[in-house]
């Protein structure tokens, strides 16, 4: 589950309806205890675990400007050019390494796109480009 302090405006999630994933959002507001969200620009809706990470994958990405820079086997690794490190394939996630081989993400992985929003923003001080559909139907 999504806490509050794992968040910052703008970061994307996925709205949860009756247990199924529908409709991509962003965070427009945080509190100690609770966040809101825009759903397609329409006016704030108040979410109280009503929404979840999304999921690192290939296509989303894609959507975030990385692109992949090993092809085929064990290191499959992603590369964004204002980014200052790669993502590579692990097995829970994604290990972040930099240009110099320090890895950034210790003994875990990043495995959701809010996590790959606040750590592009922390290092490159800028919000990443993400550019999703209104709906989470992705293949």
């Amino acid at each position: 589950m999504i806490t509050p302090k794992d968040l910052r405006i703008g970061n994307k999630l996925v709205f949860i309806r009756e247990g199924l994933a529908m409709d991509f959002v962003t965070v427009s507001e945080i509190s100690d205890s609770t966040y809101w969200v825009e759903i397609d620009g329409r006016p704030q809706s108040k979410l109280e675990g009503g929404a979840d990470g999304i999921p690192l994958s290939t296509e989303i990405l894609g959507r975030c400007g990385f692109t992949i820079v090993n092809q085929g086997g064990d290191d499959q690794g992603f590369y964004n050019e204002n980014f200052l490190a790669g993502l590579y394939a692990a097995t829970d996630g994604y290990t972040v390494i930099t240009e110099e081989g320090l890895d950034l993400t210790g003994k875990g992985q990043i495995k959701y796109m809010h996590q790959l929003q606040n750590l592009y923003f922390a290092l490159t001080g800028a919000e990443l480009e993400v550019s999703l559909p209104s709906s989470s139907n992705l293949e």
